[in-house]
């Protein structure tokens, strides 16, 4: 197993090789402990469309805004076996070991000017959080250099559990837009705040060996995160529970260099995002000053949470067992799939995204399909998440090197953001939505094969040409523009 001593500024890891007990595994499994400081914040805001027995309004967004920090020690226990020559399973399972997580941000926008902050507190936080993510990966294709340096692909799915449990107390509140108000403290507890997080997800991961050194980058998103929530506003005997929908972007950066046969330092980086939206449901357990017990209102919720973890140290190996992780054959035949990741960069319109891809190539002829989810870049209309899905065909030009002519059909989904949603209706649009027409698209691509992978891993540039309409209507108005969606694809494919 693999044991972790916690010092500053850095750590030992002690680690060792044990054979499988009752598991049917392919190689012996190696089992991890350690220790890193967990950083970043989960924030609530509501406001938007709203639903009560009075009816339905459409209220600025935000009206609130709640900033809970995850400023905690966490304790990692991370589990590693391959399952058969080509599949690697890794568990990792997360816990605070430290509660005080920082301020409690709350802040309210309650007047008919947005502009205006009405209302701003802070409070005391504890928080307990515990993780729990399964992935599944199989390497590509590994290139072996002739200086011995090793470059290999993997791909990756898996899927995540995350819980938050904050406790918020000892509340000091003031009012930014009358200060005429007295200060406001308020001791003991003020809000319970429950948080889960559930994500399947794929990634793409490249490691470079450089003699002493190796590089790992991880690039990796899910399409489909499901949130829930539940607010108890423990002063006014209220209860806010919210479900909500969203995507989650990820990053690892991990850096390894052997000191001795036994010492290697390490330092790792990761970072997540998730931005969600949904509805949130508000009751009143008691009867209080402000009404009576029963239903509140159905109210427009978005949730966006980024988390971080840094480490560094040193490895242990107790034990000279000497494994080496399967890997493909460099000389295997090719196949007709392939498949890879690229960054999607659009010249306006949309922010840059990464996504995977997936392709069938037979002597001159591509035929290939790729996912992209971003956000827009557009404050207003068009704020929100963009899908875009390109199946396409490519034709290596003869007697012109390394390049392809082709095109495609891009399907396009459009997800508006609350707050367009909301400040649309205000201005005498109910029920607005936009929608960009899914159409045809020229495709120009420049193709290389990597030196030394055998033809297997292909780099390549890629230029979209696509034009088309955002349709945006609503009970009583109807507008078209055109849309301009150029782009660059640049990515890496590997033969199968």
């Amino acid at each position: 197993m693999i044991l972790f001593f916690k010092f500053v500024p850095i750590g030992i890891l002690i680690s060792c090789l044990i054979l499988p007990l009752s598991i049917d595994a392919y190689s012996p499994i190696t089992i991890q402990f350690n220790t890193q400081p967990l950083t970043g914040f989960s924030t609530y805001t509501i406001g938007g469309l709203t639903e009560s027995k009075l009816g339905q309004f459409a209220y600025h967004f935000p009206v609130s805004k709640l900033r809970f920090p995850t400023n905690v020690d966490v304790a990692n226990i991370n589990a590693l076996s391959y399952l058969t020559p080509q599949f690697l399973a890794h568990l990792q399972i997360q816990k605070n070991i430290s509660h005080d997580a920082g301020k409690l941000q709350d802040s309210d926008w309650l007047s008919s000017d947005s502009t205006i902050q009405d209302i701003y507190s802070e409070s005391d936080t504890t928080l307990s959080f515990s993780s729990f993510d399964l992935t599944l990966s199989t390497a590509l294709y590994s290139i072996i250099y002739p200086n011995l340096a090793k470059t290999t692909y993997r791909f990756l799915v898996g899927y995540k559990y995350q819980y938050f449990k904050f406790q918020a107390y000892d509340l000091i509140q003031w009012y930014p837009s009358d200060s005429s108000k007295t200060l406001l403290t308020q001791a003991g507890t003020v809000i319970t705040y429950n948080l889960t997080q559930k994500m399947p997800y794929w990634g793409f991961d490249i490691n470079q060996t450089l003699a002493k050194l190796s590089i790992n980058i991880r690039l990796g998103l899910s399409p489909y995160v499901l949130l829930a929530d539940t607010d108890d506003h423990v002063l006014r005997s209220k209860i806010a529970k919210g479900s909500l929908s969203g995507t989650m972007h990820f990053a690892t950066l991990l850096l390894n260099y052997q000191l001795t046969k036994s010492l290697t330092s390490f330092l790792r980086f990761y970072s997540q995002t998730i931005q969600s939206h949904g509805t949130q449901v508000q009751s009143r357990y008691q009867d209080t000053q402000e009404g009576n017990v029963g239903h509140i209102a159905d109210i427009d919720e978005t949730i966006e949470s980024h988390l971080s973890t840094l480490s560094f140290g040193i490895t242990y190996r107790l034990n000279s067992i000497n494994f080496t992780s399967p890997s493909s054959s460099n000389f295997r035949p090719l196949s007709l799939i392939r498949v890879g990741s690229s960054l999607y960069i659009p010249f306006k319109e949309r922010h840059s995204c990464m996504g995977p891809q997936l392709e069938f190539k037979k002597n001159s002829f591509i035929l290939g399909i790729s996912y992209y989810q971003g956000n827009n870049k557009i404050n207003l209309l068009s704020k929100g998440v963009y899908t875009t899905i390109p199946v396409y065909i490519l034709y290596k030009l003869p007697l012109i090197p390394y390049l392809y002519l082709g095109g495609g059909y891009s399907y396009h989904i459009n997800d508006m953001h609350p707050h367009a949603i909301s400040y649309l209706t205000r201005l005498g649009f109910p029920n607005p939505n936009e929608t960009v027409q899914s159409s045809w698209f020229g495709l120009l691509s420049f193709e290389k094969n990597i030196p030394y992978s055998n033809n297997h891993v292909r780099s390549f540039v890629r230029y979209f040409y696509q034009n088309t309409t955002l349709q945006s209507h609503s009970d009583h108005h109807h507008f078209a523009k055109k849309l301009l969606l150029t782009a660059l694809q640049v990515g890496v494919s590997i033969q199968i």
